[in-house]
């Protein structure tokens, strides 16, 4: 990433006039303020300028969708100037959410040419994230090491309503689908893209659980009128990795070395929260319930590029087979010596 600087404006023309300051820069202005400020700025470009909008970052709700739709912009404009004006949360949990956004963005964003600029109203922007800006703007902190100061480490509390699904020491992966299905009919009031979406996140970590885990494995479920949440223990080793899911892969994009399965997790819930106990690992999953109708559309284009990554991975290996296959025939022929 070329820059990721921080701007605190005292009012809308100081934004302005940093944003006209900021288009001076090769490529494309894309701005994601609010729609008055998006306006404001559009209104003041020159005519004919290369400026485009898009929604205002959400990440003091869901941080990993956040992330993917800049990366997905970048990815198509190549070097490219963006001011966002991003939410911070209105909760200590959102808070958290959008220092997670802040220092993901210095991983996610590293490979590729682009000025990212965070603009914030000192007006209004409360004290403790005016003080959080330093640690991933300008000469910023390791975002691995921000990632590891704000992830959780103990076992966190859990809701206080007794679970609406419980599904205690699944063996094998076959158990996978009803499972699946039971969590999708407990979500049943929830509007059809964010059930998808929280269904795909669970899915995702049970096959990890099960494939890299170690059973038994333990699904429970809160549903309330305001979050969801998941709580999945096995008995493996588990990961400690804060930045997993945010990291690109080699080149910037390499989804398959990246971990498709959680990018696609972070995508598909607000929260990932994993701790170790000494016998157990335990991945936490929560969405509020009122998420937005953008949001889960990008939950959708998450599970599209998801299942593409895995196709393309599908494919490579089927090549591959076929060519030891196609080698080993060879050698029985007698047309190649055998290997010494």
């Amino acid at each position: 990433m070329s820059s990721h600087s921080a701007f605190v404006y005292g009012s809308p023309d100081e934004l302005v006039q940093h944003a006209l300051t900021a288009h001076r820069s090769p490529g494309p202005l894309v701005l994601g303020c609010s729609p008055r400020h998006n306006a404001l700025i559009t209104a003041a470009l020159a005519p004919g300028s290369d400026a485009r909008t898009l929604t205002r970052p959400q990440a003091g709700t869901r941080p990993g969708t956040a992330i993917a739709v800049l990366e997905r912009l970048v990815r198509e404009c190549g070097p490219v100037t963006v001011l966002v004006e991003p939410d911070h949360g209105a909760t200590a949990a959102g808070t958290t959410r959008w220092r997670r956004f802040e220092a993901a963005c210095n991983l996610t964003l590293a490979p590729r040419a682009v000025t990212l600029i965070c603009a914030f109203d000192g007006r209004s922007t409360p004290d403790a994230v005016l003080a959080a800006l330093a640690e991933s703007h300008g000469h910023h902190d390791d975002p691995e090491a921000v990632l590891d100061r704000l992830a959780v480490r103990a076992p966190l509390v859990p809701p206080p309503a007794d679970p609406v699904l419980v599904v205690l020491g699944s063996a094998s992966i076959d158990d996978l689908g009803p499972i699946r299905r039971r969590v999708s009919a407990a979500l049943g009031v929830l509007p059809v893209l964010a059930r998808t979406d929280f269904v795909a996140a669970v899915n995702e970590v049970l096959t990890n659980a099960h494939l890299h885990g170690r059973p038994p494995v333990d699904t429970r479920l809160w549903v309330s009128p305001d979050f969801v949440e998941c709580r999945i223990t096995d008995r493996g080793r588990g990961f400690g990795d804060a930045g997993a899911g945010f990291r690109p892969g080699a080149g910037g994009g390499d989804l398959r070395r990246a971990g498709a399965g959680l990018r696609l997790t972070r995508q598909t819930c607000d929260d990932l929260d994993t701790w170790h106990t000494a016998t157990t690992f335990t991945v936490r999953l929560s969405s509020a319930t009122s998420s937005t109708h953008d949001m889960n559309h990008n939950g959708a284009i998450a599970r599209v590029e998801a299942a593409q990554v895995r196709a393309d991975a599908a494919l490579t290996r089927a090549e591959a087979a076929r060519v030891r296959a196609e080698a080993t025939r060879e050698r029985l022929a007698g047309r190649i010596a055998p290997p010494h």
